[in-house]
C-alpha cells in the first residue's frame, strides 16, 4: 500500500455543507472519518463524506488510487481550500505535488460605497462574496 496522498484541484461553497472539494487520490484509500493534513497550511481536517460526481452526487464508502471524488472536509470558508494543495494522513505527511504555488494577486481595485453610511452593507456583501470565491483577497484600508 502506498501512503495516502490526495490532490485538491477544485472547490466550491455549498450553503448547506460548507466547502466541497474535488480531489484525486494519488495513493492510499480515502474514506469518511479519515484524518487529513494540508501540505500548504498544515491544518488538519476530518473527512465527513465522500461521493462521486455524476448527474447527482453518489455517496461512496471510499476512493482508491486514481479515483476522483467530491470530499467534504468541514471547511467553513473557500479560502481554506488552496487549489493544487496536497493532503495526506497526519501520521505520515507527504510533500506537496510538484508545481504547487500559492496564487498571486494580479488585479487590484478600491471599492467604496456611494454613501458614507454604506460601509457596513459593503462589508457584509464582500464577506458573502468571499465565502464563494477563493481567488479574491480583501484588505481594508
Amino acid at each position: 500500500d502506498s501512503p495516502l496522498r490526495i490532490l485538491l484541484f477544485d472547490a466550491w461553497y455549498d450553503e448547506h455543507r460548507g466547502v466541497l472539494c474535488l480531489m484525486q487520490v494519488l495513493g492510499g484509500k480515502l474514506q469518511p472519518g479519515t484524518r487529513l493534513v494540508s501540505a500548504a497550511s498544515k491544518k488538519e481536517y476530518t473527512v465527513l463524506s465522500v461521493s462521486l460526481m455524476r448527474i447527482a452526487q453518489i455517496p461512496v464508502d471510499r476512493l482508491g488510487p486514481g479515483q476522483v471524488g467530491c470530499v467534504c472536509l468541514g471547511m467553513k470558508a473557500i479560502s481554506e481550500a488552496s487549489i493544487g494543495d496536497t493532503f495526506s494522513h497526519p501520521s505520515s505527511p507527504q510533500p506537496a505535488v510538484p508545481g504547487f504555488k500559492r496564487p498571486q494577486a494580479m488585479v487590484f481595485a478600491g471599492l467604496y460605497p456611494t454613501l458614507e453610511s454604506g460601509f457596513g452593507e459593503l462589508q457584509t456583501a464582500m464577506d458573502r462574496f468571499l465565502l464563494k470565491d477563493a481567488s479574491v483577497a480583501v484588505e481594508n484600508e
